[in-house]
């Protein structure tokens, strides 16, 4: 089979990595040092956060190529950005510049080279310091209704259990306590 149709039945390994992203219990976070175009671009957009320098470019440029994109790749950007700026940058093709990217919510933050390593490294910490049962709850939570936007009835359960395993965790009643005794939460991910 060629690439295209491996990548439309999600067997591509392009496809299989986003998977991993997207299924990954932990938060995943996108460095972007350097232009993103096509599936390279929605690799970051798979990604939780996603911090680039002030000078890279974004694209999607199958339109350009007579690619048709997948359904899922192109169900990602709607999800993040939106179907007008989904539709700007598939329709038109051409490169947006990070100020934008960031503008349009396709980036979550954008600065100068010099600061990408430290800032990103300084989100993960913070993600790190946070309770692992709730991280991996919201992430699943987000992951349902990107997915569906509708929640069916086995969703709503999921979600349910979920919300109720953090409730119901030591971590919750630490953070409880860490906030009532104005201290830093010491998480344990039970």
């Amino acid at each position: 089979k060629n690439d295209m149709i491996e990548n439309h039945e999600g067997k591509h390994p392009v496809s299989l990595a986003m998977k991993s992203i997207e299924n990954s219990p932990y938060p995943i976070i996108a460095m972007i040092n350097g232009h993103a175009f096509g599936a390279g671009l929605e690799i970051a957009v798979t990604s939780d956060i996603r911090i680039s320098t002030n000078d890279c470019l974004f694209g999607m440029p199958p339109v350009k190529l007579g690619v048709v994109y997948t359904y899922t790749g192109v169900r990602r950007f709607i999800n993040l950005i939106g179907p007008g700026y989904t539709k700007e940058l598939f329709l038109i093709g051409s490169p947006i510049n990070a100020e934008r990217a960031e503008r349009i919510g396709l980036v979550n933050f954008a600065m100068p080279k010099s600061k990408l390593e430290e800032f990103t490294y300084n989100i993960a910490s913070d993600i790190a310091e946070n309770a692992p049962l709730s991280l991996k709850a919201i992430k699943e939570m987000t992951n349902v209704w990107q997915r569906n936007q509708i929640l069916n009835p086995k969703d709503e359960e999921l979600i349910r259990k979920l919300t109720i395993s953090v409730q119901d965790s030591e971590d919750y009643k630490e953070g409880q306590r860490a906030f009532s005794e104005k201290r830093k939460p010491e998480f344990k991910g039970k």
